[in-house]
C-alpha cells in the first residue's frame, strides 16, 4: 500500500541516516536494520505508564541513542507545477524535514565541559560527512538541497539533568 507523497522524503531520510556508518557506531547498531530501530517519527515510543506520562530518567537514558525525525510544520512539503514547452505540466515537490539525535553524554568526559562540546562536534561532524558520501548514492536515500546544524549539538543544563539524564544532542535542518 502507498502510503501517500508526504511519507516518502521522511522515509527516505530514515534510510539515508540508518546507512551512515557514524550513526550506526553512535547508536551501537550493527545494521541498517538495527539502526532504523533507532530513529522515530515524530514522537519517541510510549513512557511504559503511557502517554501523557513523563518519562523516567531510566526510560530516557535506554533510549538514548535515537534520533527523531519529522516533517517541518512550517513548508514541511511543497508541491509546485512545472509549465512544459508543449503538453500538460508537471509537479516538482520540495520540502523541510527536522532531525533531532540525542545521545548519552559519555562518563568519561562527563566532568569536562570541553570534552563534550568536542564529543559532540565530533558525532555530528561523522554524520554530515557521512550523509554527504553517501547522498546521490541510492534512489532509497534522501537528496537534500541543504543541511542546517539549527541548534546544538548542546548538552542539557546540570539543573535539568536530574530526571533527564546527562544527554547532548543536535538539531538538524533539511531542505529537499
Amino acid at each position: 500500500m502507498n502510503d501517500g507523497l508526504l511519507t516518502v522524503p521522511l522515509d527516505r531520510f530514515i534510510s539515508l541516516l540508518a546507512a551512515c556508518t557514524s550513526f550506526r557506531t553512535l547508536t551501537g547498531a550493527a545494521t541498517i536494520a538495527e539502526a532504523r530501530g533507532r530513529i522515530y517519527k515524530s514522537a519517541l515510543p510510549a513512557p511504559i505508564q503511557g502517554f501523557g506520562y513523563p518519562y523516567t530518567e531510566e526510560e530516557l537514558v535506554a533510549l538514548r541513542p535515537y534520533a527523531r525525525v519529522w516533517t517541518s510544520p512550517v513548508e514541511g512539503y511543497r508541491l509546485r507545477a512545472m509549465a512544459l514547452c508543449s503538453g500538460p505540466f508537471t509537479w516538482e515537490d520540495s520540502g523541510s524535514i527536522v532531525c533531532e539525535i540525542e545521545w548519552t553524554v559519555p562518563e568519561n568526559i562527563a566532568e569536562d565541559d570541553s570534552s563534550v562540546q568536542a564529543y559532540g562536534d565530533r558525532v555530528v561532524g561523522l554524520i554530515l560527512e557521512d550523509m554527504i558520501a553517501l547522498i546521490g548514492t541510492s534512489t532509497s536515500f534522501l537528496s537534500p538541497k541543504e543541511i542546517t546544524v539549527a541548534g546544538g549539538p548542546d548538552r542539557v543544563p546540570p539543573e535539568e539533568r536530574l530526571g533527564y539524564g546527562d544527554a547532548q544532542g543536535v538539531l538538524l535542518k533539511l531542505e529537499w
